[in-house]
């Protein structure tokens, strides 16, 4: 191939990377996800009783107010009642106080037949018990728990003291999922479009994108699923120009339908194009994975 028709074919492939995105763009990547997501925990209290009940967790020593002029608002009895348990340097943190501010809900929010305790930012602890006054003035605690995604859920079942929340597999498994899917579609309406035979190309095609999906969903999505949208951005230029060096290395020696040039053009134009919709679905993939 010449030189001048490699260039336009990059300069083609491009455009069409371009308008693909700008589709993408218009999916809910715009979800109305926080700008800077924060850790949070969140628990369900299946089966709650009648009366009322307050529920906090159980964090590291700290003195930051968490309740303020909201204290007056809730039960002082129930507050006592927290506020006096004490676990080797480890206390309510909702009643008591955190070592970084923490908002959250002792009462919960009623939901169907359950009620959600939801809280969040700086002062989440990575481990942490549940802490519940019982509407007849007595103090449950559970076991310990540790927080092994940024933003958790977990299912506590109020008869039982059971607790459970959804697998982290099942989070890699949906992650890898949701970024495979639009990869193989913008690479391969490229791949169409850079005249590669899918019956020559199309299982080198699939192979080598498997291969870099689950490479990104063991890298990007741990940092996604562990550490918050933030950490996510910081790591997606470096993994995406690892997955780009790799995929056109792989594309050169292995696809068969066009010339090395074109193949080469293929591959920088299709990561780019990926990498670009990566960026753009990034916060949207957060926003699938924690909200609930």
């Amino acid at each position: 191939m010449k030189p001048f028709d490699t260039a336009r074919q990059l300069r083609s492939g491009a455009r069409l990377a371009l308008c693909l995105c700008l589709l993408l763009a218009l999916f809910p990547a715009v979800a109305q996800a926080d700008m800077g997501p924060k850790p949070q925990v969140t628990v369900v209290v299946e089966d709650p009783p009648q009366g009322e009940y307050y529920l906090d967790l159980l964090v590291p020593e700290g003195d930051y107010d968490n309740l303020g002029d909201q204290r007056a608002q809730y039960d002082p009895q129930k507050l006592a009642l927290l506020a006096d348990y004490w676990e080797g340097g480890w206390h309510a943190g909702l009643t008591v106080g955190t070592r970084a501010p923490m908002w959250g809900d002792l009462r919960g929010e009623a939901r169907g037949e359950s009620r959600r305790h939801t809280f969040g930012y700086f002062g989440v602890p990575d481990r942490f018990k549940l802490l519940i006054a019982t509407p007849e003035g007595e103090l449950r605690v559970s076991n310990w728990v540790d927080r092994v995604t940024f933003q958790t859920t977990l299912t506590y079942d109020y008869q039982t003291g059971q607790m459970a929340r959804p697998s982290i597999w099942l989070a890699y498994l949906r992650q890898f999922t949701v970024t495979l899917l639009p990869t193989l579609l913008i690479e391969g309406v490229l791949l169409l479009a850079f005249r590669f035979p899918l019956k020559k190309d199309g299982l080198v095609f699939l192979l080598v994108n498997l291969g870099t999906q689950l490479f990104l969903t063991a890298t990007l999505g741990r940092q996604l699923l562990l550490h918050g949208l933030i950490a996510g951005y910081a790591a997606l230029v470096p993994l995406e120009l690892a997955v780009a060096g790799a995929e056109t290395l792989l594309y050169l020696y292995l696809l068969r339908g066009q010339g090395r040039g074109r193949r080469v053009a293929y591959a920088l134009t299709a990561n780019a194009a990926s990498a670009l919709a990566g960026w753009l679905l990034l916060k949207w993939e957060f926003w699938l994975h924690f909200s609930s």
